[in-house]
């Protein structure tokens, strides 16, 4: 990847910064003149130390307009510690990305779905929202074919072969066919050129997590069944 070197001026000394090249988000060439929206120094230094800090740097890439922060620790030089480094050290930057949480049940179930629908979400909040929707598409079909396939185990290689229409058959709660049919429609339009529908990854997300909902609610009314037939086989009312 290329770079780009900006000088910037640090406690009255310049001190030279390797920018990227390119957008971190959508990977375009950025101009030399790269539009900066803001930038500073801030020192960490506390008591008689020599001066470090971070030199930040916020720009804006002109063809996705994302916002970019770069980072760069600013240290005393190795020969002469009463004066800065010539050059800023970019700072490794490591996004937190919250993990999607589901309940112990679902990840039994289907961990495929769970594996599946975390990478997707990590990718959709770092902005890769193309992948993203095709990811949830996947995600999709794990759990409910997963949950077929709990269903019915004996019926496994073949709900496992079937198209995902085909596998739904084998649902009986109405709710989770309602919900995943549209959430299919969504989620095809996320894998094709051509959208059909005016309804987004936001949607899709949301009917997922409604099939949660109702395929816990199914497994807790099949145990509640089963420990109310236990209970009453020994003679408790």
């Amino acid at each position: 990847m290329s770079h780009q070197t900006k000088i910037v001026k640090v406690r009255n000394q310049l001190v030279h910064l390797q920018l990227p090249g390119r957008c971190k988000i959508c990977g375009a060439s950025l101009p030399v003149k790269t539009e900066v929206l803001s930038e500073g120094y801030t020192s960490n230094m506390r008591g008689a130390y020599a001066e470090h800090g971070t030199y930040y740097l916020v720009q804006k890439c002109p063809f996705c307009e994302s916002v970019l922060t770069n980072l760069f620790s600013i240290r005393p030089d190795s020969r002469d510690r009463t004066r800065i480094s010539e050059y800023g050290r970019p700072a490794v930057q490591t996004p937190k990305i919250k993990e999607a949480d589901f309940p112990q049940q679902i990840s039994d179930i289907s961990p495929r779905f769970v594996s599946v629908y975390t990478q997707s979400f990590k990718a959709e909040r770092i902005g890769l929202t193309e992948l993203a929707g095709m990811g949830y598409r996947k995600a999709l079909e794990m759990l409910v074919k997963d949950y077929a396939i709990h269903k019915f185990p004996n019926l496994g290689t073949k709900i496992a072969k079937e198209s995902l229409q085909d596998a739904l058959t084998q649902i009986d709660t109405n709710e989770i066919k309602v919900l995943a049919q549209v959430a299919i429609k969504i989620g095809n339009d996320e894998t094709h050129y051509y959208r059909k529908h005016d309804w987004g990854i936001s949607e899709l997300k949301g009917y997922i997590e409604s099939i949660n909902v109702f395929i816990l609610s199914d497994l807790n009314t099949i145990q509640a069944k089963v420990r109310l037939d236990e209970d009453h086989s020994s003679g408790h009312q």
